[in-house]
């Protein structure tokens, strides 16, 4: 009980749990999970049933369990009942006929359901999958929900593989208990991790003893001989031994005197045993006549309940003759007989029948012995293959391909038994066998059957499945090549040509000549146009559709394109096909990432998202979501819309059972949320979220697993070995893009923690090859982006040469954002822009630049830009002399690291720099300070000191302000300005205040101010930072010229070489040899006494009504002050208000 409650506690915790149950009947198997639930969890829900025999149908054990659960949840109470409904829609979705279609009698509990689209085996399996595990959460929402399942040693493969999917979903609340007799019943089901094995063997003596003592009631030594008698009858079975004990009570030889139990031992070990229930059974079917008897083994045979007219057949008599009492069975042969007759009568009695009907029927024919008529055989072949198609659905492949064998043998011996005759039953038998046989993993014999089939003279509907279906068993195998030529093969024969090799102005030309007449071409158009009819035409895009993964995955580009063109031209002569809108936004990559042509782009994406919205297509919503938010929609917008569609596309994807493009939307979605610089714990959280997906693509697979290795070891602040390294560069070739894509995510998060020199091994390798392998993929703006921050530094480092390359990687992102209109890239251009700057000794302008980088980086949630923005100034200003302000910016970046989650490169900045270290905000319930209360901005320097809050949630800055105002009457604006914010720095703990007043003919006073005491204006002075270490100038007095040419300059956004900088609104602190200014010196003097009283007033004020909250409301310094823009055009001294409160920086 033990073991069973430790289980149950990991599937509270939201971990699906497995046990395993062996013993003997009678051991107590059931009832140990009934006591589970009785004594630990009676508010879960508890599905048990299972197996009586090997022969049951396909899934019949969880439709047993399910179906007894559906009697339980029909008598809830309302409440509960209509949240499970709500569950089950929410969870389920589309979908929930896959549960109907196993257990009907759920549709009493839930209501009907959508109908399910008809897909091909894989797909269907894997939406069977989705749709149990979607299920078991749901019944698991507000306690775990228990399945037990007995005779688990009859259970089928298809059984099997959904409950290891259950098994496999992360973050479910389930409880798995299997029952056995043989502990070998559970095969490979013993070695999953975590699993609880549990084998009842026989009941102790001492415990028999003691159990038998509390039956009779009386003492231990009294009963110790007869438990030993008992014990030695029953072998210790509790079963067999509790009913001994009650037959020796029935009969006497235990009996109750004087109120007390007495029983002769002698006469206990001479009683005969019990009769078991097969013997009672057999005893009273001895006493029954014979057609009595047959009658009930005809019942017994039909699995099902049936009528008296059903009954009467499978007898041979009338149907009066039927009705009676029913008893036991009769000989094997007999039954094989009665189940004949049973298939024969239902198979005349129910034309047409489909699904489970059909299936009856079959089963009843498979194990039943009859001589089916002439014209009985080809409607028993029909009924055979439906029952095939049903069960396929239900990935019970091993029962599909004895019924496919079924329906080819009794046509085999119908008339007309050629090829020619029913030659579309046979057709659909044969190709039925070949895709079950695929399914269980025997691709030798489906290969032979595909093959055998597609050597026939086959029309186009049925030139287009087999070939579809053959090449799909060698892409299984990974075979893509051979997948290939057959689908090349298969279009040939269909009328369409395509090389396996097109020469390299082939796929251009394709390009160029399907673009004339879509460039005249409106979405209504599109949206208008008829659907195709030609069945030639329909195959022949059928099979191209399949093609795109392997050609795709092979990095056969101009084959590719060749592909997707001649689908686009075949659907602009021949009409719609449902994929079309994927073809074009296909057809739009190629014009963006070959041709370069962006405009086009946009039109034909615009067209196509406008056909998918009128037109949509719910089974490839996968497909198309991989082109449209992956390939094309991140070039064009906002990368936080792509990734949320992807994110929306993934359950669509399985729900229409097309795990392979779930996977992709899953793996595109890791590099969209790399992009969006989302933390680390939470990528690695919404990995192992997917997990179940991520297996369908052995290269998916190893993407994720590198992706989590790395992510959660720099999230947890370890440290990053050369073994983890290698299992990246380890990953085989043949992972094409997956293992760019993870060298290229993970490239500046590795960067900046010492692992440059394995980044840039990385990117010199997989550049060449990057556009076609990773075709049109964004985070080749990533790839870009690193080449130029590694060019830009080693320009600096004494490699001029290598400033080409960055000002080229420049170059590339402003053409981008000048053709596409996108602004993801400006945080970027900033940063690039910046690193030349350093590297041309304009400290100034770099200074400004790294800010602008920060400021446009958390306008968009780029937190690894902003924070590498930030470290990199803070190292600029470091190398400069400047250690003050190095500390603020190494601070920025730390925090800003912080909710990026990479907590390694916080421990490297703060173990070299310790006085930087600041409180473990990251340790805080909900990490507020990392995750939650960080997500817009990052967090500011006062915001990090604060004590537990933000500054605001201790101070009301109206109420500041108005005090303020109060009692500094005598005083100019700055006065008022550096008397608030000393007294904000001062509550906050600040150790140093230090203010710059600029005067209107450029001048600029320092004022400062130390802990509580006062100090003299003067006493804050910083030295004066006009040289640099070498002597030479590192401040200009004169305004930085504006590049004209940069529309963006003028607007005071631009993006080009220089941006101009009046003389108030440089950032760097200029404090001696400087033009006091007038009245500064009266500001100085009652600088100390405004302060204490500001902080006076604030003390016991409430929040002002309508007072704003957050860590970015009113005047206070919020995060990341230090680098906000200061407005274009100086109005210099006092009167520039926003230049002096960012002037005012409490350190």
């Amino acid at each position: 009980m033990q073991a069973l409650a430790g289980a149950l506690a990991r599937a509270e915790a939201g971990e699906p749990a497995l046990v395993l149950i062996s013993g003997r009947e009678g051991s107590g198997r059931s009832e140990l999970v009934r006591a589970l639930l009785r004594d630990h969890a009676s508010d879960s829900l508890l599905a048990l049933g299972g197996w009586s025999a090997g022969d049951e149908r396909p899934l019949s054990g969880l439709a047993d369990a399910l179906g007894a659960l559906a009697n339980h949840l029909v008598v809830l109470d309302e409440d509960r009942l209509a949240g499970l409904r709500q569950q089950f829609a929410d969870r389920l979705g589309h979908v929930g006929q896959v549960l109907l279609d196993i257990v009907p009698s759920l549709g009493d509990v839930f209501g009907p359901q959508p109908p399910l689209a008809a897909l091909p085996a894989a797909p269907a399996r894997a939406r069977l999958h989705h749709g149990f595990r979607c299920f078991t959460r749901a019944l698991g929402d507000g306690a775990p929900f228990v399945l037990a399942l007995r005779g688990f040693e009859h259970a089928d493969p298809a059984s099997v593989s959904l409950i290891n999917a259950v098994l496999s979903q992360p973050a479910s609340r389930t409880l798995v208990v299997l029952v056995a007799s043989d502990p070998a019943a559970f095969d490979g089901l013993r070695e999953r991790a975590g699993a609880v094995s549990i084998e009842l063997g026989p009941l102790s003596a001492p415990g028999m003893t003691a159990w038998l003592a509390a039956t009779l009631d009386c003492e231990l030594d009294r009963a110790s001989e007869l438990a030993l008698a008992l014990h030695a009858k029953s072998a210790g079975n509790p079963l067999i031994f509790m009913r001994l004990v009650e037959h020796l009570v029935e009969t006497g030889i235990i009996e109750r005197r004087d109120g007390a139990y007495v029983w002769s031992l002698d006469a206990v070990r001479a009683a005969a045993p019990p009769p078991t229930l097969g013997a009672l059974a057999s005893h009273r079917i001895a006493e029954l006549d014979g057609e009595t008897r047959r009658a009930l083994a005809a019942v017994a045979c039909s699995d099902e309940p049936i009528d008296a007219a059903a009954v009467a057949v499978m007898l041979g008599v009338g149907a009066d003759a039927a009705v009676g009492p029913l008893a036991a069975a009769v000989g094997d042969a007999e039954v094989a007989r009665m189940r004949g007759r049973l298939g024969a009568y239902l198979l005349a009695a129910s034309p047409g029948a489909t699904g489970a009907q059909a299936l009856r029927i079959a089963m009843a024919l498979c194990r039943g012995a009859i001589e089916l008529a002439d014209a009985a055989r080809a409607p028993a072949a029909e009924v055979h293959a439906i029952a095939g198609e049903h069960v396929m659905a239900s990935a019970a492949y091993d029962v599909a391909v004895t019924l496919f064998a079924g329906a080819a043998a009794l046509l085999a011996g119908a008339p007309a038994s050629g090829w020619q005759g029913h030659r579309a039953l046979r057709f659909r038998s044969e190709l039925g066998h070949a895709r079950a046989l695929m399914m269980l993993g025997k691709r030798g014999e489906a290969d032979a059957r595909f093959q055998a089939l597609a050597s026939r003279e086959l029309a186009p509907e049925e030139l287009g499945p087999v070939y579809n279906s053959w090449a799909e068993n060698h892409s299984m195998a990974m075979d893509r090549a051979r997948a290939i030529e057959i689908g090349l093969e298969g279009l040939a024969r269909l009328g369409l040509r395509l090389p396996a090799t097109p020469r390299p102005l082939q796929p251009l030309a394709a390009i160029r000549l399907n673009q004339r007449t879509l460039s005249r071409l409106t979405a209504q158009d599109h949206i208008d146009r008829p659907p195709a009819t030609d069945p030639a035409a329909v195959q022949i895009l059928q099979l191209l559709g399949s093609m795109t993964v392997p050609v795709m995955f092979s990095g056969r580009m101009g084959l590719y394109i060749l592909v997707v063109e001649s689908a686009i031209g075949l659907v602009l002569r021949h009409g719609h096909v449902r994929n079309m809108a994927g073809f074009m936004a296909v057809h739009a990559c190629l014009l963006h990432a070959i041709r370069g042509d962006y405009a086009a782009a946009r039109a034909i994406y615009e067209a196509c998202s406008a056909l998918d919205l009128a037109r949509p297509v719910p089974e490839l919503a996968a497909r198309t979501s991989v082109v449209f938010h992956y390939m094309v929609g991140p070039w064009f917008g906002p990368w936080h819309e792509s990734a949320a569609q992807l994110a929306r596309a993934i359950p669509l994807g399985i729900e229409a059972g097309d795990p392979v493009f779930s996977a992709l939307c899953a793996s595109a979605s890791i590099t969209m949320l790399s992009l969006l610089g989302t933390p680390l714990d939470r990528v690695v959280g919404a990995i192992e979220g997917w997990a179940p997906l991520l297996g369908a693509d052995s290269g998916v697979a190893a993407n994720a697993a590198n992706v989590v290795n790395i992510a959660g070891k720099l999230s947890r602040g370890e440290p990053i070995a050369q073994g983890d390294l290698d299992r990246i560069t380890s990953v085989p070739l043949a992972a094409g893009s997956m293992r760019n894509s993870t060298m290229v995510n993970l490239g500046l998060a590795l960067a900046v923690v010492g692992h440059e020199a394995q980044v840039r091994a990385w990117l010199d390798e997989i550049r060449p090859g990057f556009p076609q392998v990773n075709f049109a993929a964004p985070h080749r703006m990533t790839l870009w982006l690193l080449d130029g921050l590694f060019a830009a530094r080693d320009a600096r480092s004494g490699v001029p040469e290598r400033r080409a390359a960055a000002e080229q990687v420049l170059d590339t992102f402003r053409r981008l954002r000048e053709r596409t209109l996108a602004t993801n890239t400006d945080p970027a251009m900033a940063l690039l822009e910046a690193e030349l700057a350093w590297a041309d000794g304009e400290l100034d302008r770099a200074a400004a630049l790294f800010g602008r980088a920060a400021r446009e980086a958390r306008a968009r949630d780029l937190t690894p830009i902003a924070a590498y923005a930030h470290e990199e100034r803070a190292r600029m200003l470091d190398e400069a002399g400047d250690r003050d302000e190095a500390t603020l910016f190494y601070r920025e970046a730390v925090i800003a690291y912080r909710r990026w989650s990479h907590l390694t490169k916080v421990v490297q900045l703060e173990q070299a720099r310790p006085s930087m270290r600041i409180r473990d905000l990251a340790r805080d319930d909900a990490r507020r300070a990392s995750v939650a209360a960080t997500r817009d901005e990052t967090v500011g320097t006062l915001t990090a000191v604060a004590a537990g809050q933000t500054i605001n949630d201790q101070l009301d800055l109206a109420t500041v302000l108005t005090v303020s105002q109060d009692i500094s009457t005598q005083l100019t604006g700055s006065g008022v300005v550096r008397a608030v914010l000393a007294g904000i720095a001062q509550n906050a703990g600040a150790e140093r205040v230090v203010f710059v007043l600029r005067g209107s003919a450029g001048a600029e006073t320092v004022f400062g101010a130390r802990g509580a005491a006062d100090r003299p204006p003067g006493g804050g002075r910083r030295r004066d930072r006009r040289s640099g270490p070498r002597g030479g100038p590192i401040r200009r007095r004169q305004p930085l010229p504006v590049d004209r040419r940069d529309p963006g300059a003028a607007q005071g956004r631009g993006h080009g070489p220089g941006r101009a900088r009046e003389p108030g609104h440089r950032r760097c602190v200029h404090a001696a040899g400087r033009e006091p200014d007038p009245g500064a010196g009266r500001a100085g003097r009652d600088l100390a006494r405004q302060r204490h009283a500001v902080r006076r007033a604030v003390g016991p004020q409430p929040r002002a009504r309508g007072a704003r909250r957050g860590p970015h409301a009113g005047a206070a310094q919020g995060p990341g002050a230090a680098d906000r823009e200061r407005p274009q055009g100086g109005h210099g001294g006092r009167r520039d208000r926003g230049a002096a409160r960012r002037r005012q920086r409490p350190q």
